[in-house]
């Protein structure tokens, strides 16, 4: 018999490692036979994380209280990935994908800290680029 764990909410270092967070710390546990986790905004643009279960409810997890300290940019149908470059002088680069669960789909948003962010250039899947204003609270394009 194979078994899963409950869930385990990884935590960024900055350093490109993870430090696993506990659960009195994250509050996340996820004690079901788990089949999709997506992200969605919620009311007043409030990211959530649900997952659904096999034969059980929904659970629904706030990612994080503060959306006043982060940027959300809502990407384009055909919005590749991003190159993010940060303050510090350090960059990633952020893909987005189409059906990222087990029959679902997250909404096509992207969330980043505000205070951390130089600029952000999204890449289309024609390889056309275009640079995001950081200093906005929300950016869309349809």
């Amino acid at each position: 018999r194979y078994d899963a764990s409950i869930g385990n909410l990884l935590l960024g270092n900055g350093k490109g490692g993870f430090i696993p967070s506990s659960l009195q710390e994250s509050s996340f546990f996820v004690d079901s036979d788990a089949k999709a986790m997506v992200r969605l905004l919620g009311k007043n643009q409030q990211p959530h994380i649900l997952i659904s279960s096999n034969a059980d409810s929904l659970k629904v997890f706030t990612t994080f209280q503060n959306t006043s300290e982060m940027m959300i940019v809502s990407l384009a149908d055909d919005d590749f990935y991003a190159i993010v470059d940060l303050k510090d002088g350090s960059s990633f680069r952020q893909e987005f994908h189409y059906g990222e669960g087990f029959l679902s789909q997250s909404t096509r948003n992207f969330y980043i800290p505000k205070d951390k962010v130089k600029s952000i250039t999204m890449v289309n899947y024609q390889g056309e680029k275009r640079v995001v204003n950081p200093k906005a609270t929300a950016i869309s394009r349809k």
